[in-house]
């Protein structure tokens, strides 16, 4: 960063093109850093330092899911990276205590009650190789695809999916039970699936407006995770170590548009309540930590021309990468789940920058605000990990390719495949060894 960038509570990002007057009534979207009371305030002891990453997005391509289709339909041939015994040490290298990974569901089972021992055994040499060198793995079941057998029975609108999604957690279970890794997880962004899936038609099953498609799909998910939850307690729990299961939520900060406009109010409420709390609150429950995945914050219009999830609603902010990054709104997010008094886990965040110019300041910012919830946190609610999105460059779904998305802390070389450190990297590296964030580490960065 250039001097002139150092002095973190002046950098903004580019703000949304909406009038001045209800932009800084809306809290000022862009970056605005905390007050450096909590720099005095690191994380908690044994806080968890992570990168998550997604078994599709790295190492797609083996035409046993619903995005293969879609990839063979489209014509696309990712130029998937892979994942090594060599990414988890350079993971170590820079600071990760624990990498989130996911197991692909259509490799270990290919065909429905047929394992794939070999496959599933690759998996596992690869969380044990971690174990033994310190580096634990979040084990994630589901980010997303399907196995094209289960998406050609209906996908999650078929009713058998509960019980068949507990039976691969299961053999999942079984397998990695003897490495004694604590955190576990059953989906990735459920919300998202079903709005992406039955609503935007942007993801499998390519659904537009299927708000039935969505209420049947969000009901098996629940019912799967539910299941899913009791099987890995069961299969994985000892007499003296019990393991956390949770989801990694999508959340974001919304914002009335119009400042005291009734309707704006109403609809944003809604629309919080629906992406934000509506899924957490049916599984709760079955929930020892809750996963958030926070990149951005939104200002809400009231529009009865628009729907979305069937609320009237506009999001006001613009097209452009930068215009919805909004740093404080992860505290804001963080506080809110709070009332579930359980622990938080911040198991996204990241941001598309293939320059790496804006990543170390979205980083910092991030965790000021981060660091000041954790600050704040009581007993019943502490705030007990960050894993940044992502540890390199990968495959970003609808993009359908590896080269136009950056939200690596390393970037890969296209033809050699070679992991290139971005300034990013080591900026969260530090920060890790620190634990928190200090003025040192500030300083540092000019």
């Amino acid at each position: 960063m250039s001097a002139k960038s150092t002095d973190l509570t002046k950098v903004h990002f580019p703000n949304p093109k909406i009038d001045p007057p209800a932009l800084a009534e809306a809290r000022n979207f862009g970056v605005k850093m905390p007050k450096n009371d909590n720099l005095n305030h690191p994380f908690p002891d044994g806080f968890i330092w992570g990168v998550a990453t997604s078994a599709f997005q790295n190492e797609g391509g083996n035409g046993k899911t619903d995005w293969d289709l879609w990839a063979s339909e489209k014509g696309i041939r990712p130029g998937f990276v892979g994942f090594t015994k060599t990414d988890i040490l350079l993971a170590k290298e820079y600071g990760v205590h624990c990498i989130r990974t996911s197991i692909e569901w259509g490799r270990v089972e290919p065909a429905k009650g047929v394992w794939d021992e070999q496959e599933l055994d690759r998996s596992f040499q690869l969380a044990k190789f971690a174990k033994k060198n310190g580096v634990q793995m979040m084990i994630n079941l589901n980010h997303f695809t399907l196995p094209k057998w289960a998406a050609a029975k209906g996908g999650w609108e078929n009713d058998d999916m509960p019980a068949l999604f507990a039976a691969y957690a299961e053999k999942v279970a079984q397998k990695f039970k003897p490495l004694g890794f604590e955190y576990w997880m059953t989906f990735n962004e459920p919300v998202v699936l079903l709005a992406e899936g039955y609503l935007n038609g942007a993801f499998p099953p390519f659904r537009n407006g299927d708000l039935r498609g969505v209420i049947s799909a969000r009901r098996n998910i629940i019912r799967a995770h539910r299941a899913a939850y009791d099987v890995l307690h069961r299969v994985c729990d000892t007499r003296h170590k019990k393991i956390r299961v949770g989801i990694a939520h999508s959340t974001s900060y919304y914002v009335p548009a119009r400042v005291g406009n009734e309707d704006d109010q109403k609809a944003t409420t809604v629309l919080d309540f629906i992406m934000n709390t509506d899924f957490v609150d049916a599984i709760e429950d079955r929930l020892d930590y809750i996963g958030l995945n926070y990149y951005s914050g939104w200002l809400i219009k009231f529009n009865p021309w628009s729907f979305f999830f069937g609320v009237p609603v506009e999001y006001m902010n613009t097209k452009k990468s930068d215009d919805s990054v909004y740093p404080e709104g992860l505290y804001r997010i963080v506080r809110e789940f709070a009332r579930y008094r359980k622990p938080i886990i911040v198991t996204e965040n990241g941001v598309d920058d293939g320059t790496d110019s804006k990543r170390p300041v979205f980083i910092m910012s991030h965790l000021l605000w981060l660091q000041k919830a954790a600050a704040e946190a009581g007993p019943d609610a502490p705030v007990i990990g960050y894993f940044y999105w992502t540890l390199f460059d990968n495959f970003e779904w609808v993009k359908g390719d590896c080269i136009t998305s950056h939200f690596g802390l390393f970037s890969i070389d296209p033809h050699t495949k070679e992991r290139i450190p971005r300034p990013s990297a080591t900026v969260f590296r530090d920060i890790a060894r620190a634990n928190g964030l200090t003025r040192e580490l500030i300083a540092k960065a000019k």
